[in-house]
């Protein structure tokens, strides 16, 4: 199993801008935590916050549920390939902030990414979309 240590949240304006980390997710004691980074260039861009999630205060608890909104949905007939394509092991298929750092949860109807900070170890795989390729061939 990868290990982490946090998810940072990334926001962008549209395709092909740049990405600016404008959150981290933490877990402290089992209660995950969500806290705003600096996210004054974002802002003048356009970010106005994690929908549910005011700029009003700097750090959220018990943030989870809401993040799982954006998860795979495991009891899907087609979940297990899923799974197999982000590499997640079915048996940690039920820890939703695993399964967020692993997905990256990724939406197509917004700008937010999550990216785990993976502890780097020997014989690690990470699964990623990488912009660009077609363009620069």
């Amino acid at each position: 199993m990868n290990k982490f240590s946090k998810i940072y949240l990334s926001w962008r304006k549209g395709k092909g801008e740049p990405r600016h980390m404008v959150g981290e997710i933490l877990n402290q004691n089992n209660d995950i935590l969500f806290r705003y980074l600096d996210y004054n260039k974002a802002k003048k861009e356009g970010f106005n916050g994690y929908p549910g999630l005011s700029l009003e205060k700097t750090e959220h608890s018990n943030v989870m549920d809401l993040f799982s909104k954006r998860l795979i949905n495991t009891e899907r007939n087609d979940s297990e390939r899923l799974l197999k394509f982000w590499e997640v092991d079915p048996a940690t298929k039920e820890d939703k902030l695993y399964l967020l750092a692993m997905t990256q949860g990724i939406n197509s109807i917004d700008n937010f990414e999550f990216l785990a900070d993976f502890d780097i170890t020997e014989n690690m795989n990470f699964v990623t979309d990488l912009a660009g390729t077609s363009y620069y061939n």
